[in-house]
């Protein structure tokens, strides 16, 4: 007895352990809010993930609209390995039981008047013909049984397998449309997943989506975070490379323009020592005259110069509080203002848009690389060009902003040499240009 005993609790055991939940499902409907039963038990409402175990189910979704009527809808479902994680049950508008037996007892107390039973069955009838008509798949059934029965219409066994096949019919038009659904879900998942995998980043984008709601895929977290990762790498990348060709491009131009100004300014010392040699040899006038004479032929040859490269970049003029690079053929803003003004950033576009220096009004906030085309380097330190009057050393607004976030925008620091990511609500010093668009102007984009 106890060998009997023992042998039918391990085959309970082992019985018990082929039956246990793989995977997670979604049932869903037309009718949103509508419970779900599974084999007989309440298992939540349409549109939740329910586990159950493999093998075939029966599933009922059930919503009442009033007292007399409600959606209902049937199918049989196989879970497992290769079936899909998302099932659509459509339903169809039922009448309820009050229903029915109001419309039986109206049958039933119509018998006491054989006109009225008439009546009342044609209209009984009537109605449910109608609601047949308009696609309703119970009262097809019902009319069906009318025809056969000769409730409230004749006996016609023809129109009777009429309705019987046009029911047989519409629930295999809405198994087919759900299984055509699926496989096109099932498609599109597929051919999306071999493009993220070539390496198109939107496709990687579609792939984590799928994977979170089980579009055409089973749900996997997993598989989800992976992809997120990847597009995070590939995004990280793309910046990195960026920045770097945006520093080297940087670091040339400023090795260049550094080359420059020491040549110009090499031969501009050996002019004016030139200058005033040959100003002391041909005027024996006291040194104090001397210093006056040249510096006023010195004021007025730079005045001469001033207008000659106005007129070489396209400038009608060359005011006194401005400086006119001829690398990039723009013009600076060079007044007491780029010393002393702070702004937060919109206050310096707003500034630079009223800003009016001699005859011109048409200044603007300059951009990231704008600022760095008058970087240079003199004594192992960053600055601005010599040409420039007014100097400090501070933090200086950009136009560029930050793609990512719009509350932030790139300012450039004259004296740690670099460029940096700030919030727009941060107050810095300010600087304007205008010219013509140079090759120099473009947004930064990381």
């Amino acid at each position: 007895m106890k060998l009997i005993l023992f042998i039918l609790m391990i085959t309970t055991i082992l019985f018990t352990g082929c039956f246990k939940e793989d995977g997670q499902v979604r049932i869903y409907s037309d009718i949103e809010n509508a419970t779900i039963y599974i084999d007989g038990n309440k298992k939540g409402t349409t549109g939740t993930s329910i586990a159950l175990a493999d093998g075939k189910h029966e599933v009922r979704i059930y919503k009442e609209i009033n007292e007399e009527w409600y959606h209902e809808g049937k199918q049989s479902i196989y879970v497992g390995e290769n079936t899909p994680d998302n099932f659509k049950i459509y339903t169809d508008k039922k009448p309820t039981e009050l229903r029915l037996e109001r419309l039986a007892r109206e049958a039933i107390l119509a018998k006491e008047d054989l006109v009225l039973e008439g009546k009342k069955a044609n209209a009984a009838a009537a109605v449910t013909l109608e609601e047949a008509r308009a696609g309703n798949l119970d009262s097809m059934k019902l009319i069906a049984g009318y025809y056969e029965n000769g409730y409230g219409v004749k006996i016609d066994i023809q129109k009777a397998e009429f309705w019987k096949k046009k029911v047989n019919l519409l629930s295999k038009e809405k198994q087919e449309e759900e299984e055509r659904l699926v496989k096109e879900m099932q498609a599109k998942a597929a051919a999306t997943l071999k493009k993220a995998r070539a390496g198109n980043v939107d496709s990687m984008k579609l792939m984590i989506e799928y994977y979170e709601s089980g579009y055409g895929v089973k749900i996997n977290a997993y598989k989800a975070e992976y992809w997120k990762k990847k597009v995070n790498q590939l995004a990280k990348e793309k910046i990195d490379e960026e920045q770097r060709l945006a520093k080297e491009k940087i670091d040339e131009e400023q090795r260049l323009a550094k080359e420059k100004i020491d040549e110009e300014q090499r031969l501009a010392k050996e002019k004016r020592e030139k200058s005033i040699k040959l100003f002391n040899f041909y005027f024996s006038v006291s040194k104090d005259e001397q210093a006056k004479r040249f510096k006023a032929r010195r004021e007025a040859r730079i005045k001469a110069k001033r207008l000659k490269i106005a007129k070489e970049y396209g400038f009608s003029s060359y005011p006194v509080d401005t400086y006119i690079d001829t690398e990039t053929k723009l013009m600076w803003q060079d007044n007491e203002d780029t010393k002393n003004v702070y702004k937060d950033w919109s206050g310096a576009k707003e500034y630079c848009q009223d800003l009016s220096i001699g005859e011109y009004s048409d200044w603007k906030l300059p951009s990231y690389l704008e600022l760095l085309s008058i970087f240079t380097y003199q004594k192992d330190n960053y600055t601005i060009k010599n040409s420039f009057k007014n100097v400090t050393l501070m933090n200086y607004w950009s136009s560029s902003e930050n793609v990512n976030s719009r509350t932030f925008a790139w300012h450039v620091n004259f004296g740690k040499g670099d460029a940096v990511i700030s919030s727009k609500s941060n107050r810095y010093n300010v600087r304007c240009v205008r010219g013509a668009v140079s090759s120099l102007v473009f947004e930064i984009t990381d």
